[in-house]
């Protein structure tokens, strides 16, 4: 019992001087990732450069983006890190965002290659959508 108070003690002392010093309360809470992904809605096509393949959930429909690049905007991660955790998963992701953003994606055609842009929450496997647009390339 002696032990616990004195190690939450030093826990509060140190995060109350961490505060003090910073002058803003740290989060707790993972921070979401910013990513761009470039590729393209359903099956592999011949000469494509996947990297991954995705199975992306939307309401209770779920359907495939192969992965051609990721990229990390904005976080602590990179693009591999992140396809790393969702790959054991079916769906991999959940899709979130404004109801015409998520419709580019959900009704694309498969051979428009697309960039997809939105913030990815760690551990909850949560894509909430920015932007989706034809690809540049």
């Amino acid at each position: 019992m002696r032990i616990a108070l004195s190690s939450a003690l030093a826990v509060a002392v140190m995060l109350g001087a961490t505060v003090a010093e910073s002058g803003r309360v740290p989060s707790l809470a993972p921070r979401a990732i910013l990513l761009r992904i470039e590729g393209h809605v359903g099956p592999p096509r011949d000469g494509d450069r996947r990297i991954a393949e995705l199975r992306l959930r939307r309401k209770d429909a779920t359907f495939t983006f192969q992965v051609s690049e990721i990229w990390v905007l904005s976080g602590d991660a990179a693009g591999q890190d992140i396809l790393h955790e969702v790959e054991p998963y079916t769906p991999s992701m959940s899709v979130f965002g404004p109801p015409e953003v998520v419709g580019k994606l959900v009704n694309a055609s498969s051979d428009q290659p697309l960039e997809v842009t939105g913030y990815f929450r760690r551990g909850q496997r949560i894509l909430t959508l920015s932007s989706v647009e034809p690809a540049k390339k």
